[in-house]
């Protein structure tokens, strides 16, 4: 599933967000996120995001609940994280 999109917006108006690869350990299910953020720097305009962590407990159904984010770093353009 690595570089699908994540349709996870919570509203209407949400951030999009980019699902970079996912993974299940035992009873947790751990997701890599690319989320954009407004800011742009330098003279080429280069969009920046925010690089997450979610991690999440998995329930009888392997349904994820109780789903903690940690953004790992800021202000990043994709090629750097890979």
């Amino acid at each position: 599933m690595s570089g699908a999109l994540l349709l996870a917006a919570l509203s209407g108006c949400a951030t999009p967000r980019y699902l970079v690869s996912d993974f299940t350990m035992g009873e947790r299910s751990v997701k890599y996120i690319l989320t954009p953020i407004s800011a742009r720097a330098g003279k080429n305009e280069v969009q920046l995001y925010d690089f997450i962590v979610q991690i999440c407990d998995l329930d009888t159904k392997d349904e994820p609940s109780a789903c903690k984010d940690t953004t790992v770093v800021s202000n990043v353009v994709p090629q750097s994280i890979y």
